[in-house]
């Protein structure tokens, strides 16, 4: 997948990847295909290991970005751990 910048209600620009249905686990497939809006896109959400669809205003691209989100998400356990896990 690609990595992306998602931009969650309540939560700074988070570290994600656009991913296809086919890559939900089974356990969440379900669920999750049936929480998909119409015009969005699947994202794997690094560091809570969640899945979120969102509309092309809700993402942004990760490299052209990094420096400015990384600095805005700041120092937080779990979005530290979204990062690494991002740039792994």
């Amino acid at each position: 997948g690609e990595l992306t910048w998602v931009r969650i209600k309540g939560f700074p620009w988070w570290p994600g990847m656009l991913v296809s249905p086919e890559e939900i686990p089974l356990d969440q497939k379900q669920a999750v295909m049936d929480a998909q809006r119409p015009g969005t896109r699947l994202v794997y959400c690094f560091g809570d290991h969640l899945f979120t669809w969102s509309g092309e205003s809700e993402l942004k691209d990760f490299k052209q970005h990094q420096a400015e989100y990384t600095k805005k998400g700041g120092k937080g356990k779990l979005f530290q751990q979204a990062l690494a896990e991002a740039l792994a």
